[in-house]
C-alpha cells in the first residue's frame, strides 16, 4: 500500500512537470526558424524625395524601441530625446543649410506612438550634392546615435527623384517592399515611363581583411525589368512576386536611381535560408560552406554547424541568434545593389559588431573598434569609389596586420 501511494506521488509530480513545462521547445532541427533580430540598427528608416527644384521632402521613420530610453535604479524607462535632421553641403562642414527638429520630452513619454515620423521640406537647391545627417541624442545620458545619407542631385536622376509608394500616393516609409502587395513610384524627374530591375544573384565574397584580393567592382546583372507608364508624377500600380533586389532607373540603361528589396509577407523576418546559408561566409571553411550552400534543408544543416562547433543544443542556440543579428544588421545598413552582408563594410560589421566610433571625409570612412591606448584597438580604413553602376561603394584598405585579429573573430564567433 505504501509502495502505491509513492507511485501515485511520482505519477501526480510529472503530470505536473509536463503541463508546467514550456510549449514549442526548440530541437535542433528548427533553431534557424526561431531565429528573430534583438537587436535592431540605430539607423531609422529614411526617405528623401525631390519635390522641386530649390528642396527635398524628408520623412524618417523611428520605432519606438530604437529611440533611446534611460532608466535609474527603481524608476521606470523615461525618453528625453532630441531627434535633428540636418542638410550639410558637404562631409566636412560644420554648418548645415537647413535643419528638422523633433524633441520628445519626459512628460510626454506615456503618449509615444509605436512608429514616430519626423517629416518635412529641407533647403537643398538643384545642381549639387549635399550630406543628410541625422542626430539620435538621449539628452538624460547625453549619449549621441548618427547617421548619414548622401543626396545626389547633380550628376543623374537619383534615389531622391523616385519614391515608392502605397496606391493612394503617400511615401512608403521603409527599408523594403513586400510581395504581392500594391505599389506605386513617385517620379520628380522628367519621365513618361521608368523601369524597375530585378538582379540576379552575384556570388562572390568579400575577402578576408588580411587578402590582396579587395571586392571586385561588379557589372549589375539584370534579371527581368518592367516598364510601368507615369501619369501626373506617379507611376501605374504594379506588384512584385520574386523577392530579391531592384532598381528603379528613367530606362534599363540608366544609371543611379533607387534601390529597394522585395521580401516576402513574413518581411519582418529579413533572413531567408540561402541568406543565412551565405552570411555563414566568414566563419567557415570552402568545404563547410559548400555543404551549407548546397544543402537540401539549409536550416537544418545551420544547426547542425552550430551543434557541432558550440558543443550543446542550447549554446548553439545562443550563437544562432548572436551571429544572425549582426547578419541581418549588416543587411538593413549597407545593401545597395548587393545584399549588405556582401559588402566591406557589412563583413567587418558581422566579424566585430557595432563600431565604438566613426570618422567620415569626402573619400573615406574610418571605423574604430576599441577606446584609448588600448593595445586591442583595431582600425578599418574604406576607400570611398565610384561604381559602374553609379554608386558610392566601401571599399577596405586590406592589410597582413589584420591577420592574427581575423582568426581571432572568427574563433570566438563559432563558440
Amino acid at each position: 500500500m505504501k509502495r502505491n501511494s509513492i507511485l501515485i506521488k511520482l505519477l501526480i509530480l510529472i503530470l505536473i512537470g509536463a503541463s508546467c513545462a514550456p510549449k514549442g521547445v526548440n530541437t535542433y532541427r528548427n533553431f534557424a526558424n526561431a531565429f528573430d533580430v534583438n537587436r535592431k540598427p540605430a539607423k531609422p528608416s529614411i526617405v528623401m524625395e525631390n519635390v522641386s527644384t530649390d528642396s527635398v521632402m524628408v520623412y524618417a521613420k523611428f520605432l519606438r524601441r530604437d529611440l533611446v530610453f534611460s532608466s535609474s535604479p527603481g524608476n521606470p524607462p523615461q525618453a528625453w530625446t532630441r531627434i535633428v535632421i540636418s542638410i550639410l553641403p558637404s562631409i566636412e562642414s560644420k554648418m548645415a543649410i537647413d535643419s528638422l527638429v523633433l524633441e520628445i520630452g519626459p512628460e510626454i513619454k506615456a503618449n509615444l506612438p509605436d512608429t514616430v515620423v519626423l517629416k518635412g521640406k529641407l533647403f537643398a537647391p538643384a545642381g549639387s550634392s549635399y550630406i543628410a545627417v541625422g542626430e539620435v541624442k538621449d539628452l538624460f545620458t547625453k549619449r549621441l546615435q548618427l547617421f548619414t545619407e548622401l543626396i545626389n542631385r547633380s550628376i543623374y536622376p537619383s534615389a531622391t527623384d523616385f519614391v515608392l509608394c502605397k496606391p493612394n500616393h503617400l511615401p512608403c516609409i521603409e527599408s523594403f517592399a513586400l510581395t504581392g502587395v500594391p505599389y506605386r513610384i513617385g517620379v520628380s524627374a522628367s519621365a513618361s515611363s521608368i523601369c524597375i530591375s530585378k538582379f540576379r544573384s552575384q556570388s562572390s565574397f568579400p575577402q578576408p581583411v588580411f587578402s590582396n584580393q579587395p571586392l571586385a567592382l561588379e557589372q549589375e546583372l539584370v534579371d527581368t525589368s518592367l516598364y510601368l507608364r507615369v501619369d501626373d508624377g506617379f507611376s501605374e500600380v504594379f506588384r512584385l512576386d520574386v523577392p530579391g533586389i531592384y532598381k528603379v532607373t528613367l530606362n534599363q540603361n540608366s544609371l543611379g536611381g533607387l534601390y529597394f528589396e522585395l521580401r516576402g509577407k513574413d518581411g519582418f523576418y529579413p533572413l531567408q535560408p540561402d541568406e543565412m546559408a551565405e552570411g555563414m561566409r566568414y566563419i567557415t571553411s570552402d568545404e563547410e560552406f559548400a555543404k551549407l550552400i548546397y544543402s537540401h534543408d539549409k536550416k537544418t544543416a545551420i544547426d547542425s554547424f552550430w551543434i557541432a562547433t558550440a558543443g550543446n543544443p542550447q549554446r548553439a542556440m545562443t550563437l544562432i541568434k548572436d551571429y544572425f543579428s549582426r547578419v541581418a544588421e549588416s543587411k538593413t545598413l549597407f545593401t545597395g545593389s548587393i545584399p549588405g552582408y556582401r559588402t566591406d563594410r557589412g563583413m567587418i560589421y558581422i566579424m566585430w559588431g557595432t563600431r565604438t566610433f566613426v570618422y567620415r571625409s569626402s573619400n573615406t570612412e574610418t571605423w574604430i573598434y576599441g577606446e584609448g591606448s588600448d593595445n586591442q584597438v583595431l582600425k578599418f580604413d574604406f576607400s570611398i569609389i565610384q561604381q559602374p553602376n553609379g554608386e558610392h561603394g566601401y571599399q577596405l584598405n586590406r592589410s597582413i596586420v589584420y591577420r592574427e585579429a581575423w582568426f581571432n573573430a572568427v574563433e570566438s564567433l563559432r563558440r
